[in-house]
């Protein structure tokens, strides 16, 4: 019989493939994910501007947070952006 994976799990798994050049996990996350080529010290804010700007270069990123977060951009971002929040965002809207 096939165990299941929890969602950590399989988030995990996905991370750990190497596909993400940049990933932040916010510092106050609750599970133990792990940052890559992101410090934790940085705000949340911050952090967003750099996956961002990461993406706009053509990198894969991802940001795990347990705050809510509205990232935004206006330009075209040539490589994939991921956001995860535990909480919605009070205005999820996307210019």
């Amino acid at each position: 019989m096939m165990r299941i994976k929890t969602g950590f799990e399989i988030l995990n798994d996905l991370l750990g493939r190497g596909y993400f050049s940049v990933i932040y996990v916010e510092q106050n996350f609750p599970l133990p994910f792990k940052n890559k080529a992101v410090s934790k010290q940085i705000d949340v804010k911050t952090s967003v501007e750099l996956l961002l700007s990461a993406a706009v270069v053509g990198n894969n990123v991802v940001g795990i947070y347990h705050s809510s977060i509205s990232p935004r951009s206006n330009v075209e971002l040539k490589g994939g952006a991921v956001f995860i929040s535990t909480i919605l965002p009070i205005d999820p809207m996307w210019n």
